[in-house]
């Protein structure tokens, strides 16, 4: 890891900055992105099924006692690939890019995030789908409702974002510190644990195959997020934000992701 992750504190990128595209903004989305390829391939070809994070909480809310078992699993894999990166890297770097925030939460004030979390939730209802059914599965398969979602995900996102900055609202303040996502990130491992064992015992005998290749391919899922930027709001937002300190590299990740999928 030393040769690879630079473990040193840095602070969160500033979107008023004038940004210039490095290796750091080229390496990690196009790595992370081939990930991604490789957990919702193995998805498609293992279980059948396309990698849809709105479909898995979709499961939760409507406790569809079929599939809970799997899908809980699946998000144990997600949260135990990230909590592991960042106890490993914390807010290091990765080939000169941040994968964590030193503090979470800034710029948004607390009913941004649920409002933001919300709307989220009511535009993956009414399209059919999130960015990972649509974005990484139904736009490489050429599917048409993906192929108009996408862009509409898109244009939305950066419309709002770039209103946000140049008519400030709803910025808050830091939510949580570096010393308290830590201590969160080390709770949900441990959990994460005890759920998997739960779940394990629950159902010996039957469907373990399926429970095990689940948490495999969430935790290649959630490898393939935090590597590609995904999980660092500071990346997404400056590709968002149309402004001086524009930045390609979330594009970089979705390209890789959608190309690599076309042929998988």
């Amino acid at each position: 890891f030393k040769n690879i992750f630079q473990l040193q504190s840095i602070q969160p990128t500033q979107f008023t900055q004038p940004m210039a595209v490095s290796q750091g903004d080229i390496y990690p989305p196009i790595i992370g992105g081939i990930i991604l390829c490789i957990a919702t391939s193995m998805h498609l070809y293992l279980r059948g099924k396309l990698t849809s994070l709105s479909s898995v909480f979709h499961g939760f809310a409507h406790l569809q006692t079929g599939v809970l078992s799997w899908k809980f699993t699946f998000c144990f894999g997600l949260i135990a690939a990230s909590t592991m990166m960042y106890n490993i890297v914390g807010t290091g770097t990765f080939y000169g890019s941040p994968l964590f925030e030193s503090t979470l939460g800034a710029g948004l004030d607390i009913y941004g995030w649920m409002i933001g979390g919300y709307l989220i939730g009511v535009g993956s209802y009414l399209t059919g789908g999130c960015l990972s059914g649509h974005g990484f599965c139904g736009v490489p398969r050429f599917n048409p409702r993906s192929l108009t979602a996408l862009p509409l995900f898109l244009l939305s996102a950066m419309g709002v974002a770039t209103l946000r900055y140049y008519i400030p609202f709803m910025d808050g303040t830091v939510i949580a510190s570096s010393a308290d996502v830590s201590l969160t990130a080390n709770i949900g491992l441990g959990l994460v644990i005890a759920g998997l064992i739960f779940v394990i015992y629950k159902r010996r005998g039957h469907g373990i195959r399926d429970v095990l290749i689940s948490f495999i391919i969430g935790f290649g899922f959630g490898l393939g997020v935090v590597i590609a930027g995904f999980a660092r709001r500071a990346s997404v937002m400056s590709f968002l934000t149309l402004a001086d300190g524009w930045n390609p590299a979330f594009l970089f990740a979705l390209a890789t992701v959608i190309v690599l999928n076309i042929f998988t």
